[in-house]
């Protein structure tokens, strides 16, 4: 019985998990012109490079950081040292409040690793949106 409950209700606790649709569309309406580019440049499977915000799949891999680090680039959301430029990211990004922009961005440049700190700076700001812990959305690939 509690099998048959849990089953019942599992889709509308999934359902809840996702981004509003007016988020996905402010952030393709920015990287929309470079999702092949990047795709192509860290081989990454095209589907995934469109649908990652949708679907809430990051893969913790280096060549899905890798896109995501070519993403921001292009974006001009990174200085040419590589890190983000706040000012840039809370005006072109505007589903991210100051708050979260702020605290994601300080996290991430504790990363040494560009890709890795777009990934972990990409992965905070999608958590604290959706009030969850950022590693439920990294999902390893082995």
């Amino acid at each position: 019985m509690k099998l048959l409950l849990v089953l019942c209700f599992l889709p509308h606790f999934m359902k809840c998990l996702e981004l509003p649709q007016a988020t996905i569309q402010i952030w393709n309406n920015i990287a929309k012109d470079n999702y092949q580019k990047c795709a192509e440049e860290f081989n990454i499977d095209l589907d995934l490079a469109e649908n990652y915000l949708s679907y809430l799949h990051f893969p913790d891999e280096k060549q899905f950081q890798c896109f995501l680090r070519c993403q921001y680039n292009d974006a001009n959301l990174l200085t040419s040292e590589g890190y983000f430029d706040h000012a840039m990211v809370v005006d072109q990004v505007h589903f991210l409040t100051h708050e979260i922009a702020e605290k994601c961005i300080q996290e991430a440049h504790q990363v040494t690793d560009y890709c890795e700190r777009s990934y972990y700076a990409g992965t905070c700001s999608i958590a604290e949106l959706l009030n969850i812990d950022r590693r439920d959305l990294a999902v390893r690939q082995n």
